[in-house]
């Protein structure tokens, strides 16, 4: 019905400014409070306490309390509660796996650090798998320790006061660069104190310093999170209250996020896309199926392929950023959450990206959708 046209795109306009001010996904604690309510959770083997406390950690995304996060996930269990939280380990394990194909290093930082954070021990191995792909992507050589061959290594020289063991142990935990460990790391500093070596490692706590207090004036999300992981991984307390406005700063950006869609007329949309298919202007048809995925507009999508369909005879493939398998996995997991809207959300998506691959799968999912929403799945 055109004569909806303008009330359609008034409405686009109004769900665009709502994606700009999402729901929250994270809170903001302090690392050492949420510790200290982690265990005496697991000291009271509340049920009750230790659900709550560990939504709270999930909430966080803090890595150093992994290992707390962890055990009261265990002791939840042992009591009979499940191992807690809304966090899934095979949907993790699918965003590691999808940043690891990408092949993008900073995609691939945030993925590991969100598992990490998680205190799953069933993502170890792929955790592992993936740093070692990060090394590489770093210009390494791939061959990285286990967390807990370098704990071990900690935890043996500080029992020891070995000076000597504690400088090494420290140094290659230092370049291992790994966030859970830092609490291992600061008590292994505080031992090498005591004996008179000094804090040990070649990371400077001044310099890391300068470097966030930057990144916190720069105000790059990537860069902020990339130099903030770097410090608390440097195990420094002396680092504790700088690290804590950078968590501030990450927090109220993330209020603000990068704009993912672009709001434009369905009939100017399609307009250009018609004069670029009969043109066969190879560079006007690359860009408009770009700008017609990040649109998002469901009714565009027979022109969006058609688009397609001509780039593709023209030898320059299907164009778009868009990626038909990972569209496919999150149709999978909307339909496995069984989460109406966000299924609803999905299939729209995945219509709008003009992709005839996802036919059957956009059907299947329909037909659950259908279900959720009372119908017969027919």
């Amino acid at each position: 019905m055109p004569e909806l046209d303008v009330s359609i795109q008034r409405a686009k306009r109004k769900l665009q400014a709502m994606d700009d001010a999402p729901k929250r996904e994270t809170i903001l604690v302090n690392p050492d409070t949420l510790r200290e309510k982690i265990r005496k959770s697991i000291a009271s083997k509340d049920e009750q306490d230790l659900q709550n406390v560990i939504k709270e950690a999930e909430l966080a995304f803090l890595p150093e309390v992994s290992s707390d996060l962890l055990e009261a996930r265990d002791t939840l269990e042992s009591l009979g509660g499940g191992r807690g939280g809304t966090k899934r380990a095979d949907f993790l394990h699918n965003k590691l796996n999808e940043a690891m194909k990408r092949k993008d290093k900073v995609m691939l930082d945030k993925a590991i650090n969100e598992c990490v954070s998680a205190g799953m021990p069933e993502l170890a191995a792929d955790i592992q798998k993936a740093r070692s792909v990060a090394d590489i992507l770093r210009g390494g050589t791939g061959d990285v320790k286990l967390p807990d061959t370098l704990r071990d290594q900690l935890a043996l020289a500080i029992n020891d006061k070995d000076i000597n063991a504690l400088e090494k142990a420290i140094l290659e935990t230092e370049s291992a660069r790994y966030p859970e460990l830092s609490t291992d790391l600061r008590k292994a500093r505080d031992v090498l104190e005591n004996l008179g070596g000094g804090r040990g490692g070649q990371l400077s706590a001044d310099t890391l310093r300068d470097q966030l207090r930057s990144a916190i004036r720069e105000g790059d999300r990537d860069t902020l999170e990339a130099v903030m992981i770097q410090c608390v991984s440097a195990g420094m307390p002396e680092l504790d209250s700088t690290i804590q406005r950078a968590r501030k700063r990450l927090y109220d950006m993330k209020e603000t996020p990068k704009r993912e869609t672009v709001l434009v007329s369905p009939e100017g949309l399609r307009t250009r896309l018609k004069k670029a298919i009969a043109s066969k202007d190879m560079s006007a048809l690359k860009s408009l199926i770009e700008e017609g995925e990040r649109a998002c507009l469901p009714e565009v999508s027979s022109d969006l392929r058609r688009a397609r369909d001509t780039l593709e005879k023209m030898g320059g493939g299907r164009g778009g950023k868009k990626d038909i398998d990972s569209l496919r996995r999150r149709l999978d997991e909307a339909m496995k959450a069984k989460d109406r809207t966000v299924l609803d959300k999905v299939i729209c998506e995945c219509v709008s990206a003009g992709m005839p691959e996802l036919a059957a799968d956009i059907q299947k999912a329909r037909s659950v959708a259908d279900i959720l929403h009372g119908g017969t799945g027919g």
